[in-house]
């Protein structure tokens, strides 16, 4: 048996013969290489047990807390807890009853932020009350929106996320 080159030569006659087993030239068989399905099937396996491995440490991974004056624009999507005092409150309603999201400014540490919630989450801070009017304390937990130019905004995903100090 003919020993094949990685580069998919035949050893016996020095011909390009690829993957298969017995040169077509020749007739000599060559040492098998690694099947292309076995490689599919490595890849995929490699790449499953990759984002396994993502969503583990992701699920682990508490958000971290922030001021508005930390914000970066490497921090675009990430998940953190924001302090600080509002320095713009939520409008309480819209002329045609109530409006479908509220924002209001978090500050402090010399940088802004605006939080801003909307249908269902807007609909239940409402309802009970949480809307925070200037000079609260504000923790809360959110999505970073960071674009160039500016104001970052974090979007809150949940109203239980929200916890008001008042003044």
């Amino acid at each position: 048996m003919a020993e094949s080159t990685d580069s998919g030569k035949c050893g016996s006659c020095g011909r390009y013969i690829g993957p298969v087993v017995a040169c077509p030239y020749c007739g000599a068989e060559s040492a098998g290489r690694l099947p292309l399905r076995m490689l599919h099937w490595i890849a995929i396996l490699l790449g499953v047990a990759g984002l396994a491995a993502l969503y583990a440490t992701a699920r682990q991974r508490t958000p971290d807390d922030l001021h508005p004056a930390q914000i970066t624009p490497a921090m675009n999507f990430a998940r953190v807890w924001m302090e600080g005092e509002v320095t713009r409150s939520a409008p309480r309603a819209n002329a045609a009853g109530r409006a479908p999201s509220l924002s209001f400014t978090l500050g402090g540490d010399g940088g802004e932020t605006i939080v801003t919630a909307t249908g269902p989450v807007a609909a239940t801070l409402r309802e009970q009350g949480l809307l925070p009017a200037r000079g609260d304390h504000v923790r809360v937990l959110g999505r970073l929106s960071v674009a160039a130019g500016e104001k970052p905004r974090l979007f809150m995903d949940s109203s239980e996320h929200l916890q008001v100090r008042r003044k």
